[in-house]
């Protein structure tokens, strides 16, 4: 029979035994899987962030880290998600054309260049409000469907509302703060809690969900005023030409200078799949840093408990 002497040598002998275990499938891991080869840069033990808030999750929506998740921010071309959905939900037709008006469509900056009276699928119009994050072509879907955009943006808080998100609330459908009105300048704001629901929500719609794991798209424009007919834009999440640890599934960027860096996405690897918010970075040109950092903690994170069991 054991003493109180041996059971203790026994507990420090099984802990030594599995503190090396973990070190080894870590550094083994390594040449084995990509997802180790990160273990060296993370520490799974402390989560520290930039952003001003951060929310993260596994597949089961367990926390597995958060920043001011609770804070109202600024969420920039993350509205977009709302638009879209309330896009399908209004029978937006796929199949239809959309002419460009710049009194009706104006947004800050035309990004494609295009020219009064050029007309594009509308499908292709999806996709450059989803991938490319544009905002001429969010406005030209909100006039396909038909409904004034004061009313369009009434129901994106109506379905705001409807999915509980009660610190989520719209003023414009592209999410650019230079959008007026009634003379003054409004942001659409959530929480990182409340985009993660957004999120989710919006990848339960296949048009949606498809766009945002797409890391390029390429169209030619219907009717064209120039010689540029064609068009290509890659995703405005760059992660998305990495080689990376784990695959992204899908992926929504934004960005003001009132809301900084905004970032949502979800990846799944070996270990398991997260859901990643990221509001507020004020680093712009460090923007993808912060969103694969984090996506690298949280995959570090649970290799080592897996380890550890």
């Amino acid at each position: 029979m054991h003493n109180a002497r041996d059971n203790i040598l026994c507990y420090t002998i099984s802990m030594s035994q599995k503190l090396i275990a973990i070190t080894s499938i870590i550094l083994l891991g390594g040449w084995l899987y990509p997802e180790y080869a990160i273990a060296q840069q993370i520490d799974a033990q402390t989560f520290q962030s930039r952003a001003g808030s951060v929310l993260i999750l596994d597949e089961s929506d367990s926390e597995l880290a958060s920043k001011n998740a609770d804070v109202v921010r600024p969420i920039a071309s993350l509205t977009k998600l709302m638009t879209a959905m309330v896009l399908l939900d209004n029978g937006l037709d796929f199949s239809k054309t959309a002419t460009y008006n710049p009194q009706k469509h104006y947004a800050y900056k035309n990004y494609m260049h295009i020219k009064r009276g050029e007309v594009f699928r509308v499908e292709d119009l999806w996709f450059g409000m989803l991938i490319g994050s544009l905002n001429i072509e969010t406005r030209m879907l909100v006039g396909a469907v038909g409904i004034p955009e004061p009313t369009f943006i009434d129901k994106m808080n109506i379905k705001a509302s409807v999915l509980g998100l009660e610190h989520t609330k719209f003023f414009n459908v592209t999410g650019l703060s230079a959008d007026l009105v009634k003379g003054q300048r409004y942001e659409n704001v959530s929480t990182a809690r409340e985009t993660a629901a957004l999120f989710q929500e919006a990848l339960k719609y296949p048009q949606i969900a498809g766009a945002l794991s797409l890391p390029a798209y390429r169209f030619e424009e219907v009717v064209t005023k120039d010689k540029k007919k064609e068009h290509y834009f890659h995703h405005t999440n760059k992660l998305m030409q990495e080689a990376l640890p784990y695959r992204i599934v899908a992926s929504k960027t934004g960005y003001t200078e009132e809301a900084g860096a905004c970032f949502v996405m979800y990846t799944t690897s070996r270990a398991g799949n997260h859901l990643i918010v990221s509001l507020g970075d004020p680093n712009y040109l460090q923007r993808f840093t912060e969103p694969k950092r984090l996506a690298e903690w949280a995959l570090m994170r649970r290799w080592v408990q897996a380890a550890a069991r």
